[in-house]
């Protein structure tokens, strides 16, 4: 078993989405769309990827997870959390 973060958990390993595989001795954290403050989070953490010479690849992928969670959030009030 492999802990994601603190409150998750895989019994498989975890790959990119290039197929790179991700060592099992490297952290991993997980943040779900419900949390009321992820989109928060991740548009601070664009911010800051994109002050840096990332690939605008990069930058793109990040905007369209973000969008995803902004859209599922607006038409799952009910599901989406304060977080504990």
């Amino acid at each position: 078993m492999r802990h994601i973060g603190g409150k998750y958990h895989t019994e498989g390993d975890i790959y990119k989405y290039d197929g790179e595989l991700i060592p099992r001795d490297e952290p991993v954290i997980l943040f779900r769309g419900r949390d009321r403050l992820v989109s928060q989070v991740l548009e601070f953490y664009y911010t800051l990827r994109s002050k840096i010479t990332d690939p605008e690849q990069n930058l793109v992928l990040l905007k369209k997870d973000i969008d995803e969670i902004v859209a599922w959030q607006k038409a799952n009030p009910d599901k989406v959390r304060t977080p504990r």
